[in-house]
């Protein structure tokens, strides 16, 4: 029971990241990007437990979660170098985009290392989508309410911080 909390508050908190990443002073997105970033989350996140099911035997969960929680931290600074003032940490680069495919695949193979049903893909989709439009609407909030919101803009990277240390852990 407790592995299934844990995924599910894993995928909580991706999405309330990746929800917060989204945000820029400039551009607001549109409401397809929700549907867009929710679908392909669900895809690669499915693709990502295939592939971890069938990775089950060669790999274990604790090796698992140590490159789960590297690549928490490496998207960390990776975000951190990408980041622009004016139009926020995620801009429509093949660079940025492919980061966050891996960052879904990695996610569902560590899940799918813990055994869990295919069928959580879909429950997972739903609190990642919910988690997803929260995160936007805390930062969005955020940024327009502060006048220098330099600092402020370091808010979503404090979940994958908490993520990748509590994977390393």
């Amino acid at each position: 029971m407790i592995i299934i909390i844990s995924s599910i508050l894993t995928v909580f908190l991706v999405g309330l990241s990746t929800g917060g990443l989204l945000v820029s002073r400039r551009i607001d997105p549109h409401q397809t990007l929700f549907i867009v970033v929710g679908l392909a989350f669900f895809l690669f996140f499915y693709i990502g437990m295939f592939i971890g099911s069938k990775l089950l035997a060669f790999v274990s969960h604790g090796v698992m979660s140590i490159v789960f929680g590297l690549f928490c931290l490496a998207l960390i600074g990776f975000l951190v170098l990408k980041y622009d003032p004016s139009f926020g940490y995620v801009k429509q680069e093949p660079v940025s985009l492919s980061v966050f495919i891996a960052f879904f695949l990695l996610l569902g193979m560590e899940v799918a290392v813990l055994e869990i049903s295919l069928w959580f893909s879909l429950f997972a989709t739903a609190i990642f989508v919910g988690s997803l439009f929260l995160g936007f609407m805390f930062m969005y909030q955020i940024l327009h309410r502060h006048r220098t919101p330099q600092i402020l803009a370091l808010i979503p990277l404090v979940p994958l911080l908490f993520i990748g240390l509590f994977k390393l852990i």
